[in-house]
């Protein structure tokens, strides 16, 4: 059985149709910002990680200083109350064994102050690293919105010529 050349018209009309979705949706699937979206992605999950673990140095280190500004305070209450000894005692012999305590716990005092010195500086060097990561994540997320602006805009035509194609292509 032979097909009408109206019937003909049509079932070419639909393959041209079904060829012009085809090549709709094959254009779809290449798009270049599907690739950059996926590379961007995977760059994003290795900032967070490092951010995470940047997170997790930064409070290890607070951890730290507080244990040493807790050991300076209770250095500086023996300091204060040896001092207050001193002050109350007549006996040399309690002067002496005072005035040798009084010594350690100054030179005791001041090895705390430098480590807590260096912890500090430690603490702004991973808060800095911290602020660096976070810049990066920031300008990563907004070139992912870009992206993906691109994207939709180019999805957004590709449906438009579709659409212009099957109408192009009626009865």
């Amino acid at each position: 059985m032979k097909a009408s050349p109206i019937e003909q018209k049509e079932l070419l009309r639909l393959q041209a149709l079904d060829i012009r979705l085809q090549q709709v949706d094959h254009q779809t699937r290449a798009l270049a910002q599907h690739a950059e979206l996926i590379a961007l992605a995977a760059t994003a999950d290795k900032t967070r990680m490092s951010l995470t673990t940047l997170h997790g140095e930064v409070e290890d280190v607070r951890l730290e200083l507080n244990r040493i500004e807790s050991d300076v305070e209770v250095v500086e209450k023996r300091i204060k109350r040896d001092d207050e000894r001193l002050q109350a005692t007549s006996s040399v012999k309690d002067v002496q064994a005072l005035d040798t305590e009084l010594a350690a716990l100054r030179k005791r005092l001041l090895a705390l102050e430098e480590i807590e010195i260096a912890v500090m500086e430690r603490l702004e060097e991973r808060e800095a690293a911290v602020a660096v990561v976070e810049a990066e994540r920031d300008a990563l997320a907004a070139r992912v919105e870009e992206t993906e602006i691109s994207r939709d805009a180019d999805l957004a035509t590709l449906h438009r010529q579709a659409r212009g194609g099957s109408a192009a292509t009626g009865p």
